[in-house]
């Protein structure tokens, strides 16, 4: 991801779980260190964020959907917050429709 000011940032999941995230402070220049952002996850996402910021969003170990943000470069990253549970896609039951086979009538 691009963030503003031309700084390209990355957020992976390590093979031990672990989100880390590292950005490349000036194009075709060196990266900085990978920062630990204190979570497990089975998958992540970012987006640029509010003025310079990155918010990482993840799915954890527990199925549950995470947030942490960071508002500057360099700055510190938030405490992963859990996301309202009526959010999380994976604990919403299915929707049936009655264009379903298993919902029409014999």
């Amino acid at each position: 991801m691009l963030r503003p000011g031309e700084r390209l940032a990355v957020v992976a999941v390590g093979l031990d779980d672990e989100v880390r995230y590292r950005s490349q402070p000036k194009p075709f220049g060196g990266w900085d260190p990978w920062t630990d952002l204190r979570g497990k996850a089975k998958s992540v996402a970012a987006q640029i964020g509010y003025i310079d910021g990155v918010e990482v969003f993840m799915i954890g170990l527990d199925d549950e959907v995470y947030h942490t943000w960071c508002e500057r470069p360099g700055g510190p990253w938030i405490d992963w917050t859990l996301l309202d549970h009526e959010a999380s896609p994976l604990r919403l039951p299915r929707k049936e429709t009655a264009a379903e086979p298993s919902q029409a009538e014999p």
